[in-house]
This record gives structure tokens, C-alpha cells and sequence, in this order.
């Protein structure tokens, strides 16, 4: 499970560097990449809820470690939207989502 979060994290680091005006094939390749790592660790986190809450709560620990993504994301957005606007990129935001 911490290949698939490190894999994450290090591709975070790279968005940056492809944004640009238009959309490039290597976008079209961070997005490919990018959505399988994201739809890979869900797996992995129910048998991370599984194993330290049992199976009973399993499923309710879930829905709240998928609430408070929702709410995090949110917090996310508005912070890397303010952050924009100081200095202008959203380089800070990117780095910052890697390393969490």
C-alpha cells in the first residue's frame, strides 16, 4: 500500500511541469496513470480498515475515512485556491499534496 501512495505522491510532483495552454499526450498519460493509482489504493484501504477494525466495523470506518477525503478535498481546494493567488502558482499547492 505505500508503493501505491508513494506512486502517488511522486506523479503529484510532476503535474506541475504538465499544465500548460493546451493539452499535451503526456497529460493524457499523468491522467491515465494517475486515476488507476487512485482506484488502486481502495482496495488496499478496506483491508487496512478491515484489519485494525475488524470486519463488523470495517464498513462504517470506511465511510468515514471517505467523508473526511470529501471534507479534506474541499479544505484542499480552498487553500490551493488562496494559495494561487499570492504567488501566482499552483506549485506550492502541488509539492504540498505530494508530501501529504
Amino acid at each position: 500500500m505505500v508503493f501505491y501512495y508513494g506512486l502517488r505522491g511522486v506523479s503529484l510532483l510532476t503535474v506541475h511541469s504538465l499544465l500548460g495552454p493546451t493539452v499535451e499526450p503526456v497529460l493524457w498519460i499523468f491522467v491515465l496513470f494517475y486515476g488507476l493509482d487512485w482506484v488502486a489504493t481502495v482496495p488496499s484501504t478496506v483491508v487496512l480498515c478491515r484489519e485494525c477494525f475488524g470486519p463488523a466495523r470495517a464498513a462504517v470506518v470506511f465511510g468515514w475515512a471517505f467523508a473526511f477525503h470529501m471534507v479534506g478535498a474541499g479544505v484542499g481546494a480552498l487553500t490551493a485556491g488562496i494559495g494561487r493567488d499570492i504567488p501566482g502558482s499552483y506549485l506550492i499547492a502541488w509539492i504540498t499534496a505530494a508530501v501529504l
